[in-house]
């Protein structure tokens, strides 16, 4: 029975970690940085989409630490299995917090109504939409 917690845990961690630790590392490392610099080059008008990131750079650990507690009270012999989960997700999903293919078009098709079309052409004027 303690390897069917176990392995209950170890999902859970899997869970956790890519879908709301991975997730608030993207925010943090590409989300967050890439809406400043657009910013900056008057592509992105007004805050963009600063607010809604930095909330969910807020939530989304607040609720890592919520399922974290949750595991840690109700299947603390199998806790391991749950960290274990974690750090295979961190491990695999570090790489992808930073600016990279996946990352810049879901940047760019979640949040185009906030760019600044004659801007963006400006700053790369050889550049066509695909």
């Amino acid at each position: 029975m303690n390897y069917l917690w176990f392995t209950v845990a170890w999902a859970i961690g899997l869970f956790a970690g890519a879908f709301f630790l991975i997730q608030a590392l993207i925010v943090l490392f590409f989300g967050i940085p890439f809406t400043m610099r657009l910013r900056r080059l008057g592509i992105i008008r007004g805050r963009g989409p600063l607010i809604p990131y930095l909330g969910s750079l807020i939530v989304l650990p607040l609720l890592f630490l919520a399922i974290s507690a949750g595991v840690l009270t109700w299947l603390p012999d199998a806790q391991i299995g749950y960290w274990i989960g974690v750090v295979i997700v961190f491990w695999l999903g570090r790489g992808r917090c930073g600016a990279n293919a996946t990352n810049v078009q879901e940047y760019l098709e979640t949040n185009a109504e906030y760019f600044d079309i004659e801007a963006l052409r400006r700053h790369f004027p050889n550049q066509q939409p695909t």
